[in-house]
């Protein structure tokens, strides 16, 4: 646990030698002139009432916020208000006060009142007595990096067309659900819808009428289930839907209930022509000896292919 502020050496040939605890002490105008060298962090200083009393050029360039209206504000006037008035600035400081640091990521606000993700590290400045005279703290903006890493996750674990859990994040979701199904002794199914004609849609009517129609389906889907229900893509055609606390009469009615308002789409595919939507459903619910979430999926992927044996619309059970 750091006992002393961290200055990162953010410039070329910045050194920052001897260290900042002990050049604030013994010439603090070198000190000042330090942190005003800092250009790619935020670096100031507040008092121990949390008062700030110094600001770099970094920080302003970061929040756009001049010393002149900043220098003289509590350490709340950096956050968003809904954040300031949670108490967050408060206890931040309460905790550096007493374990002498704080690392974190937090909200911080800007000049023009937008907001975006700071990364903070903030430490408590004590005496030659180790009585506390004030806290610095080094902040950066980490917003870009934060929503790449966003775009990433979305990218791995979503469909690029439809948006929704692909298959390998569906089968997490649906491990999670079984082991919390377990340990409340709640019932759970999974069903797996197929939709028809959606696996040549593009060839035949183009990606537009493929975009129109997965919208259609995933309205019609959302509308009908229920708001603890959840919904991926599993492939082409498939869609997964999980279904907690549900067991099997239940989960029936409900894939009835989406069969007819699926069979009630009707699609414009362009030049006045019309398409309808024919399903077929599989369904697995739980059972005593499921082992994982991928074998409940397996099991509903049999049912649908039975279903699939015949003609029109149809819902399979598992083991029936």
């Amino acid at each position: 646990m750091s006992q002393t502020p961290y200055f990162p050496p953010t410039e070329p040939g910045l050194r920052l030698e001897p260290h900042p605890e002990q050049l604030r002490g013994e010439r603090p105008d070198e000190y000042l002139r330090m942190l005003h060298s800092i250009s790619a962090h935020g670096v100031y200083l507040m008092d121990r009432d949390g008062i700030i009393r110094s600001w770099n050029p970094g920080a302003e360039n970061l929040t756009g916020l001049p010393a002149s209206q900043i220098i003289g504000q509590p350490y709340a006037a950096l956050y968003p208000a809904a954040v300031a008035s949670a108490g967050v600035p408060r206890r931040t400081l309460e905790w550096v006060r007493t374990h002498r640091h704080n690392r974190e990521e937090t909200p911080r606000r800007k000049a023009d009142g937008s907001e975006f993700t700071a990364q903070i590290s903030l430490d408590a400045m004590r005496d030659g007595r180790g009585e506390l005279i004030g806290f610095v703290e080094v902040f950066s903006d980490i917003s870009q990096a934060r929503q790449r890493e966003e775009q990433l996750y979305q990218r791995v674990t979503h469909d690029p067309h439809s948006g929704l859990p692909n298959r390998h994040h569906f089968t997490d979701m649906l491990q999670l659900d079984l082991e919390r199904a377990r340990r409340f002794a709640e019932p759970l199914t999974v069903a797996i819808v197929s939709i028809d004609p959606l696996d040549d849609m593009t060839e035949r009517h183009g990606r537009e009428a493929l975009q129109r129609t997965l919208q259609a389906v995933i309205k019609t889907a959302y509308t009908t289930l229920r708001k603890i229900d959840a919904l991926g893509r599993l492939g082409e055609t498939e869609f997964g839907i999980i279904l907690p606390r549900a067991d099997k009469q239940p989960a029936l009615e409900m894939m009835r209930r989406l069969q007819r308002a699926l069979d009630q789409l009707r699609l414009d595919i362009g030049s006045h022509r019309q398409i309808s939507l024919n399903n077929q459903i599989g369904l697995a619910p739980m059972r005593p000896n499921t082992r994982s979430g991928g074998d409940l999926l397996q099991h509903a992927e049999a049912a649908l292919n039975k279903a699939r044996r015949h003609s029109g619309r149809r819902i399979e059970v598992w083991f029936e």
